[in-house]
């Protein structure tokens, strides 16, 4: 199917079969990454497609001049939800998209510290409790969902309550756990499924100009956050290389190493260091329960040395941690110092310090 990514057509199928009982709400969850956003928005094209109102499963016909409008970012049916910091940017809002998710690291920041804000909300009543301009369906897509505030999520609360005939929210959110149960008892919740490692590596095959398929395992399997971190696939796959300590390593060196990295590419930041550590902190745990790893990219003699020094405790202790430093990431007092004191903990869970 078109519109939609491959792993996602038995979902859509699905959800599609009883469309005559459609919910007006529903919330997409899942791991970032996977596709959510191009499939709510493929849902609220077909939602609104004026010649597939009863045509089982398929897809939005593309043609209608309700299909021509959504295409066009024109619907005056349909209203798109995102954090405030982008609502005053109508052209980024308007085609954001899980493709886009580290353009850069300044818009990364704005982005990451905005919320959906009351007023938006607002704004959504004179477009809820009014007549349709085309006398079909109206669709409100928000995302992510966990960005409203607690006052939004209240506003919102009552529209979901008593929503009027023909008006659909759709929620996407891979953080789903911070809604409010009042928001999340109203929706139907809808897990979008994750490739698999074929699938994933064959979408990416794919995609014009893309070699992020080194990336996925890094990004978790999640193939569109792989094709969002290509263009800076060097200095990640370098970060998450240097996190495959040896003997011979020491807190400071690494430590260096990681403020070149931070010097070399003004789009890496201390919260991709951090995050990157937390990732290899979750694999080292794996391994050493005796599992197999996720994130990290490391030979059978690497993992070897790696298990043989691992300390569980530290490891658990060490995961607390870094949740912590991920507030304070991209606001350090001091970088270097802080860059010292990740390096000396991280290498303590071997016994290298």
């Amino acid at each position: 199917m078109a519109g939609i990514l491959p792993w996602q057509q038995e979902t859509w199928r699905q959800l599609w079969r009883s469309h005559g009982l459609m919910p007006h709400s529903m919330l997409l969850i899942g791991a970032e990454g996977i596709g959510k956003s191009q499939f709510a928005q493929s849902l609220a094209q077909r939602l609104l497609c004026e010649t597939q109102i009863n045509n089982a499963d398929a897809l939005a016909c593309s043609n209608c001049p309700s299909c021509k409008l959504f295409s066009i970012r024109n619907h005056p049916d349909f209203r798109w939800l995102v954090p405030a910091s982008s609502a005053d940017e109508p052209t980024e809002a308007v085609t954001k998209n899980e493709t886009n998710v580290a353009e850069n690291s300044g818009k990364a920041k704005k982005q990451a510290s905005s919320q959906i804000l009351i007023g938006q909300i607002r704004e959504l009543n004179d477009f809820v409790f009014v007549s349709s301009h085309r006398g079909g369906r109206r669709v409100v897509l928000i995302e992510p969902a966990q960005k409203m505030n607690a006052v939004a999520a209240n506003a919102l609360l009552k529209i979901l309550e008593e929503p009027p005939d023909g008006v659909f929210f759709i929620l996407v959110s891979s953080q789903w756990r911070r809604l409010p149960p009042t928001i999340l008892s109203r929706c139907l919740r809808v897990s979008m499924p994750k490739p698999t490692q074929q699938q994933a590596s064959s979408w990416l095959a794919d995609q014009p100009e893309n070699h992020a398929a080194s990336l996925l395992a890094l990004c978790g399997g999640a193939p569109l956050l792989a094709q969002a971190e290509n263009k800076r696939r060097t200095v990640l796959e370098q970060l998450s290389a240097s996190l495959i300590v040896n003997q011979n390593t020491n807190f400071l060196s690494l430590a260096s190493y990681w403020e070149g990295l931070l010097k070399s590419d003004p789009t890496l930041n201390m919260s991709d260091i951090v995050l990157t550590m937390q990732k290899a902190v979750y694999d080292w745990t794996l391994l050493s329960l005796g599992q197999e790893i996720r994130f990290m990219d490391a030979s059978a003699s690497q993992l070897n040395f790696l298990c043989q020094r691992l300390q569980l405790p530290r490891l658990l202790a060490l995961y607390k941690i870094l949740l912590r430093a991920r507030s304070l990431a991209d606001h350090p007092l001091n970088t270097r110092l802080m860059l010292d004191d990740l390096a000396s903990r991280y290498l303590q869970i071997f016994g290298l310090v």
